[in-house]
């Protein structure tokens, strides 16, 4: 679930660069990626973490 929440931002920012939107918007789309990153991130961390107290 996590994966999709991280991929629709991205969608997002293709969107926006498909159609030529102003400059201003690639900062929101920026923003939108660092976004998407960090909740890809914190899933792998929150996996690693809590495979390593089960194996404990």
């Amino acid at each position: 679930m996590t994966v999709v929440k991280a991929l629709v931002p991205l969608g997002a920012v293709l969107l926006w660069h498909a159609s030529g939107l102003a400059a201003t918007l690639d900062v929101a789309a920026l923003c939108y990626t660092l976004g998407a990153l960090g909740l890809l991130a914190a899933e792998y961390l929150s996996a690693r973490t809590q495979g390593a107290s089960v194996t404990a």
